[in-house]
């Protein structure tokens, strides 16, 4: 074979167009679209939501079959079909492997914008109708393929799966179809469901306008074959799409050999790989044991034994790059809520321009967060790293109180915990107490470790500054359980929390809002970067727990009106309503039924129950408002908000789960007036007068803005210190166990 030859290649991405979908727009030949978008994929530089198809010849007979008309969505059953095979796909054990981040944001896009607006079209194929069929398709493929199938195999099990899952389909019986296509006690398919059907002409035509040139044949014959299941020196291929991809871009030319041995750039990829480590992150899952040990088999092996190792290190340098850019999991595949909006692109296309430019380490520092608060997490772990390679601290016994004044043999072993920690000042100075001491500390010799002196008690408050616990000086069990956090442990909460920097986008905005759950605390940028204001915050209790999203702050509303929840009104109010019907009259509170106030007494409340209550209960604006005098509002499909509270007692306390979910927020008029600096119509003043008038006031943002509600365990302070936070919502272990795994 010469090394210049010609072939077809079907791509790996669907074409689509920003914004409302194309194929629910037009009257067009759904099947001409399906294919034109299969074969030439994203030549205009459109990805499907950044997906890859990975089962395209299936998907193009599986809609043959079906005259390319939508098989998840009807407009009598909506999408009853496509609820069930996601639920399908959420229980599968690799869930970022059949579309399902790409899914879940493609099918809350439609149910929040295109149907209220009436623009999307039930007969016409959406992508989410696509991306599911070909993660169904995909599912059922990969729980029924052995370690190796053969080119007819492999046909003869495509042509099964597509059957198998036409009748699945039509006789509802999704679930059971994948209990058993894992457990492999599968029926034969029945012989109603028509045969495959023949390719459509049309594709032929699209395949001889795509076509390639080869610089290595030997290359392209191995990439041409990739798929989920691959493995090139005993590596297993991550990333088989992408790397076909990469290779496709440069026509099959090898990325890190000149022919006779690994180049510089090869061996600045080797470099690279060696350090993930300072991002967190594992080298071994980057196949650098292999790479080095082949680097050397490679000298004298030739041009072949060369190119499959370039492959090997194709797919490692696009897995680093990804997993940098992106994280190792999907933030999702927990149960957490996390619905923050990000813009994934392919990175194939940036990594062979960094190869021609000679940038391979410029890129891999641009593709990974570039957030100031990951370079200072990456700071510490380097310094922690360091430190747990001189050997951890020792645990401090178990105690059930150690303050000031105290003589007690632990207290050695807390001077020695806290001076590991840098926060006892070395060298110890002259520690006698004063006799006339109001605090009634025992007089002793001029030195006793066994003394709670004043320096332990200083460094005792600034490590509870720093783990996020009540600052009082007092070693009690909690202030033990955080000294005695393995160093290790410490490492691995650094490193998660990094990770979760990487399920951001990058560009979170010029100025925005942040709310940390863990902390407390809500942050407000200028400049990208530049703290202007730190508030405390009162966020969800663990049974009401506030969820991690992003949306655009729009309004802030004052004197609000307090529209109670129907939980909130049905599981607390209602019991109280029927002991005494003045219950609403004594909290400021009103009856609506239909829009109209009606009166309470009026009502036989104990034939009311949870099922009958077709009311609604309403607070009017007032100093005893659940909501206080003011809300911002972020409008968002979980209804939570920030806003003034009545409960001003509880930011006290050093741990603030108190609310319903909402976040509530100390000195909100601070904020407010920060907010509306650059709307000359609200100064304090108006506002003040506003707020004494008791109006409600609704007043739109001119620059709305960004807000965050996320969930960190560990965070650098303006001061530069780096602080620990209790995981209030338990994410931390289940997270931290996949990302070590």
């Amino acid at each position: 074979m010469t090394n210049r030859i010609f072939f077809w290649l079907i791509t790996s991405c669907l074409l689509v167009s920003f914004g409302v979908p194309s194929w629910a727009q037009k009257n067009t030949n759904n099947c001409d679209e399906l294919y034109q978008w299969v074969v030439f994929g994203d030549e205009n530089n459109e990805k499907l939501l950044g997906v890859k198809l990975y089962q395209p010849e299936l998907l193009i007979s599986f809609y043959t079959q079906n005259n390319c008309q939508p098989v998840w969505s009807e407009e009598k059953g909506a999408f009853r079909k496509a609820e069930v095979m996601m639920a399908v796909l959420d229980k599968a054990e690799d869930v970022v492997n059949y579309h399902v981040p790409a899914i879940d944001e493609r099918y809350t896009e439609i149910q929040t914008f295109f149907l209220p607006l009436g623009v999307f079209q039930y007969g016409d194929l959406d992508k989410l109708d696509v991306l599911l069929t070909d993660a169904a398709l995909h599912y059922s493929f990969r729980l029924q393929a052995g370690e190796e199938l053969d080119a007819k195999s492999k046909e003869e099990l495509g042509n099964k799966v597509i059957r198998e899952l036409q009748a699945a389909i039509k006789n509802d019986n999704l679930q059971d179809y994948y209990i058993n296509a894992k457990a492999g006690t599968l029926a034969p398919p029945p012989a109603t469901v028509p045969p495959p059907a023949a390719e459509p002409a049309i594709m032929e035509t699209l395949r001889e306008e795509k076509q390639q040139v080869v610089v290595d044949a030997g290359i392209f014959e191995s990439v041409e074959v990739l798929n989920e299941q691959s493995r090139i020196l005993g590596a297993p291929i991550f990333r088989s799409g992408d790397v076909g991809t990469f290779y496709n871009q440069r026509g099959y030319k090898a990325a890190w050999h000149d022919g006779k041995r690994t180049s510089s750039k090869g061996r600045e990829l080797i470099k690279n790989l060696e350090r993930a480590g300072e991002d967190g992150l594992e080298s071994a899952d980057y196949h650098l044991a292999i790479i080095k040990e082949q680097v050397q088999l490679a000298k004298n092996s030739g041009s072949a034994a060369l190119n499959k190792l370039d492959i090997v290190m194709t797919d490692a340098a696009l897995h680093y790059a990804y997993h940098l850019a992106y994280g190792k999991l999907n933030p999702k595949q927990f149960g957490h809520s996390w619905n923050v909006d990000e813009e994934r692109v392919p990175l194939g296309g940036s990594l062979n321009e960094a190869l021609e430019n000679d940038k391979l380490t410029t890129f891999y520092n641009q593709v990974k967060p570039q957030h100031q608060q990951y370079k200072k997490l990456q700071r510490e772990l380097v310094d922690y790293q360091k430190r747990i390679a001189k050997g951890t601290w020792e645990k401090v016994p178990e105690v059930k109180k150690l303050e000031l004044g105290m003589v007690d043999d632990r207290v050695v072993a807390l001077r020695k915990r806290l001076e590991y920690d840098r926060k006892l000042p070395k060298p110890l100075n002259d520690v006698r107490p004063n006799p006339a001491d109001s605090t009634g500390m025992k007089m002793d010799s001029f030195f006793n470790a066994k003394v709670y002196d004043r320096g332990v008690r200083d460094a005792v408050i600034a490590f509870q500054k720093d783990h996020g616990l009540a600052a009082d000086g007092v070693v009690g069990k909690n202030t033990i359980a955080a000294l005695n956090v393995p160093l290790d442990g410490r490492v691995n909460q650094i490193k998660l929390n990094m990770e979760r920097w990487r399920w951001l986008p990058n560009d979170l905005g010029t100025d925005y809002l942040l709310v940390n759950v863990p902390s407390f605390e809500l942050n407000v940028y200028e400049d990208f970067d530049s703290l202007v204001l730190l508030k405390k915050v009162q966020v969800g209790k663990t049974k009401h727990k506030t969820p991690i999203f992003n949306d655009l702050m729009q309004y802030l509303e004052f004197n609000p009106y307090w529209t109670v929840p129907f939980s909130i009104a049905t599981k607390e109010i209602l019991p109280k309503l029927k002991r005494n019907a003045g219950y609403l009259t004594r909290n400021n509170m009103e009856l609506l039924s239909g829009g109209r106030a009606i009166n309470p007494y009026g009502i036989n409340w104990a034939n009311v129950s949870r099922k009958n209550f077709h009311y609604t209960i309403r607070q009017k604006p007032g100093a005893k408002n659940a909501l206080g005098r003011v809300k911002f509002m972020f409008p968002n499909l979980y209804n939570v908000y920030l806003h003034d509270t009545p409960s001003k007692s509880l930011f006290a306390r050093s741990e603030r789960t108190f609310s319903h979910g909402c976040v509530r927020l100390e000195k909100p008029f601070e904020l407010a007036e920060y907010l509306l600096k650059d709307e000359p119509k609200w100064s304090g003043e108006k506002v003040e007068k506003l707020i004494e008038r008791g109006k409600n006031k609704r007043v739109y943002l001119t620059n709305p803005r960004p807000i965050y509600i996320l969930y960190f365990t560990t965070w650098v302070g303006d001061d530069e210190k780096l602080r620990f936070y209790k995981d209030v919502y338990g994410r931390d272990e289940v997270e931290k166990k996949a990302l070590l795994n």
